[in-house]
């Protein structure tokens, strides 16, 4: 039962490390998007000759110009998608946690009595808080990949300002993922190696 829990605790320690990962991402990703989203909003008016003036008799001027934006927006999305992939890591690592947690108890169930199972002692969490726990974070930084993955594309050329603004001011918001709430249910199912929760 004692290496049970040391397992189980293992893994929740790994979780919490995933949802740390997935923030430090997130934060990289947002910064990311807003500088392409600044790219694209020049776009349009560096396609417009007028807007250079009297630069715009300058030979080559204004193409080489927009090369220069194109090529950092382009250069910007690519570490956009580099971030995403570190996302999904994360993603997948916490559903891997969960799924792991499961197997380890489904494995010693016929051995487990109730009370050794869902049981609390004082403050103590159970093994079937922890997994159910895993297992809700898990599926909330699931869903907010999947929105992630939706959003991303829509910074594109030819993509209208109102648009890209909210797109990311809703990816920034992560509607999926309520950092007080995953803080709460990864408290409530934190064991240690003795059945008792960390302080």
């Amino acid at each position: 039962m004692e290496r049970l829990r040391q397992k189980v605790a293992g893994l929740h320690t790994c979780a919490e490390e995933y949802t740390e990962q997935w923030q430090q991402q997130h934060v990289r990703l947002l910064a990311l998007l807003g500088n392409a989203q600044a790219i694209l909003g020049r776009l349009p008016v560096l396609a417009n000759r007028a807007s250079y003036g009297v630069l715009a008799e300058v030979e080559g001027y204004t193409e080489r110009l927009q090369a220069q934006q194109v090529g950092a927006l382009e250069g910007l999305l690519s570490k956009c998608h580099d971030a995403m992939a570190s996302l999904r890591a994360c993603a997948q690592g916490l559903s891997r946690c969960a799924r792991d947690a499961q197997r380890q108890v489904a494995s010693q169930r016929p051995q487990l009595t109730v009370q050794q199972l869902v049981g609390h002692s004082g403050c103590e969490a159970s093994l079937q808080s922890c997994i159910d726990g895993l297992r809700q974070v898990a599926q909330m930084y699931e869903d907010e990949y999947r929105l992630i993955e939706a959003a991303v594309p829509r910074f594109s050329y030819g993509a209208a300002p109102g648009e890209l603004a909210a797109t990311a001011a809703l990816l920034g918001d992560q509607p999926s993922v309520q950092h007080a709430t995953i803080s709460e249910i990864l408290e409530k199912g934190r064991l240690t190696s003795t059945g008792e929760r960390r302080s």
